[in-house]
């Protein structure tokens, strides 16, 4: 098999399950919708702006090392929450 037909497939798997998620989130907030009262719903979705703003600003981009480099050192950051984040980078 070659590398392309390895690329396709990869690309592929990761766009399928990148919609299957987008479904998911999709008909979650359809149900919670029809279930929850409107100020619950607000209230709900008030938290999950918050929550996926704390999950972009947690990961910073740092997610995936820069593996074409040779030589690593390793990055310590510290932010305010008095957790770590740590980055392989050249």
């Amino acid at each position: 098999m070659g590398l392309g037909t390895t690329a396709a497939r990869g690309s592929a798997i990761t766009l399928g399950g990148q919609w299957v998620k987008f479904l998911i989130q999709f008909t979650s907030i359809a149900v919670l919708a029809r279930v929850l009262s409107p100020d619950d719903f607000g209230k709900m979705a008030m938290v999950m702006a918050v929550v996926g703003a704390a999950t972009v600003i947690g990961d910073f981009g740092l997610s995936l090392p820069p593996y074409r480099r040779r030589r690593y050192r390793r990055i310590s950051v510290r932010i305010s929450s008095g957790s770590t984040l740590q980055s392989d980078c050249c």
